[in-house]
């Protein structure tokens, strides 16, 4: 009898065991063909919005730097036309130490040329697309995208430094203390220094009256040119 009892006992335990093995556990076709679940990868594609704002941005960049470009071609080809005439009539009228002078009409305009050329062309042509990009959306008009561009590209000419860059290259002025002495006990000095001050200040005035016109002749062709984007 009590071996009896403890035999279905054991049964119990074993079936017990059994069920519980099997209800925990992961079965055998899982196990061979479950794969770690990954995000797949997706390769982000510019939305239609974004090409086509784009390709408006190339646009009127394009069209921009095809006006300035236009300009300041023209402008800086008269400036070097008539530097050499506008240089020699200067340096005539400008009689007291004419004769020790130590530039020339030929310094001049090679000076003149490569910051007109080299800095100003390309530091202007440069500037236009970031320009574009911080002033141009769908609520601004051409007519004020053509004035903000006109007087931002004014502003970053700075006629008055360009030509305070181009008379310091072409005299080398240096308004040092032993400078100063000298002109008192030497003539010839004296007249020299008097003769390029009075020079670079004539010549100075001529320029810039030229680079402060730029920004007014970018803004009329700007205006001009307003139906290439429309």
């Amino acid at each position: 009898m009590i071996v009896s009892l403890r035999n279905s006992l054991l049964s119990i335990v074993i079936f017990t065991c059994i069920f519980i093995s099997v209800s925990f556990a992961v079965p055998l076709h899982q196990l061979q063909f479950q794969r770690p679940l990954t995000t797949p990868l997706i390769k982000k594609v510019p939305s239609l919005l974004y090409l086509e704002n784009y390709n408006i941005l190339n646009n009127v960049d394009d069209h921009y730097n095809a006006i300035v470009t236009q300009v300041l071609d023209s402008t800086i080809s008269e400036i070097i036309e008539t530097a050499s005439e506008t240089y020699l009539t200067i340096h005539e009228l400008q009689i007291i130490g004419r004769g020790h002078c130590r530039t020339s009409a030929t310094d001049f305009i090679k000076i003149l040329e490569y910051e007109l050329e080299h800095r100003v062309k390309d530091s202007l042509l440069a500037s236009i697309r970031p320009l574009i990009n911080r002033n141009y959306n769908e609520k601004t008009s051409i007519i004020d995208l053509n004035t903000i561009l006109s007087e931002e590209l004014g502003l970053l000419l700075n006629a008055q430094q360009v030509a305070d860059n181009v008379m310091k290259q072409v005299y080398q002025r240096v308004d040092t203390l032993a400078s100063v002495w000298r002109s008192f006990t030497n003539k010839k000095w004296a007249e020299t220094v008097h003769h390029e001050r009075n020079e670079s200040i004539a010549l100075k005035a001529w320029l810039c009256s030229w680079l402060l016109d730029i920004e007014f002749t970018l803004k009329d062709m700007f205006d001009s040119q307003i139906s290439a984007l429309i």
